[in-house]
This record gives C-alpha cells, sequence and structure tokens, in this order.
C-alpha cells in the first residue's frame, strides 16, 4: 500500500471515530427529557379549578388560545422579516426598525391579551381562587421581567 493511501484509510478511520464519538455523546449522553409541564394544567391545579369551573373556563381558554397562536405567529413572521432585514441591509437601517416596531407590538399585544385572559377567568373562579390567580400572574411577572 502506497503512503497517500495510507493517510487516507488513517484520514477516513479518524472520521469514523470522530463521528462515532460525536453521535455517542449527542444521543446518550444528553440530560434526560422530562415531558414540559402545561402552564395551564399546572395554573388549574394550584388554584383548585373544580370540574364544573373546569368545563366553563374551556371557552375562556379556546379564545385566548387562538389569539395567543395568531400573535405567536405575527412574533414569528416578525423575526423572519427581522432576520431577511439584518442580512441584507447589514446595519441598523429603517427596514430592521420596523421589523423590531413590529414585533414589539405584537409582544405588547401577547402581553396585553395574557392579562385580558387571567382577569377574564376570574369571572369564574371564587374570590379566594382569584386572589391565588392574581398572585401567581405578579409573581410570574417579578421572577421573568
Amino acid at each position: 500500500m502506497r503512503s497517500y493511501q495510507k493517510e487516507i484509510l488513517y484520514f477516513i478511520v479518524i472520521a469514523l471515530v470522530g463521528f462515532g464519538a460525536f453521535y455517542a455523546c449527542g444521543n446518550f449522553f444528553k440530560a434526560p427529557h422530562h415531558g414540559s409541564v402545561d402552564a395551564h394544567v399546572w395554573l388549574h391545579e394550584q388554584i383548585g379549578i373544580t370540574a364544573e369551573q373546569d368545563q366553563k373556563l374551556s371557552e375562556i381558554e379556546n379564545k385566548f388560545a387562538d389569539k395567543q397562536r395568531v400573535l405567536r405567529e405575527k412574533i414569528h413572521v416578525g423575526n423572519l422579516e427581522l432576520a431577511a432585514a439584518m442580512l441584507e441591509d447589514k446595519a441598523f437601517s429603517e427596514r430592521v426598525a420596523a421589523a423590531v416596531e413590529r414585533i414589539h407590538h405584537a409582544q405588547g399585544e401577547l402581553q396585553k391579551a395574557t392579562i385580558e385572559h387571567i382577569f377574564d377567568m376570574q369571572t369564574i373562579l371564587t374570590p379566594q381562587q382569584a386572589e391565588k390567580l392574581n398572585k401567581l400572574a405578579a409573581d410570574a411577572l417579578v421572577q421573568n421581567p
């Protein structure tokens, strides 16, 4: 076997070993994935929603989910527009600024819709549950500014 053939063979072996190690690290040494907790389920558990309240809240939850989905899509589209403008303009251009403003507007609308949703839920809750919901919402705002 010629010298360059040996070098190519060594390179292929090293590449395969490297790929194997990369694959093993990526698939066998990951932190275990524990399913994400549905925020609404967690919230309902925290404030002690009854089956009757859950049924009444269903329409409010569905209305909010639809609004949330639309606003998250606007944020996503805004991010795509911002990315394209940044790559194409390569500066903080009017297009970049406008995309940022569209994203911020949609984020503000999402926050407003979330707060409205909390107050809509309170129409179904007992005063104690409403108070607990307000406290949880306020705590979330303080912890994740």
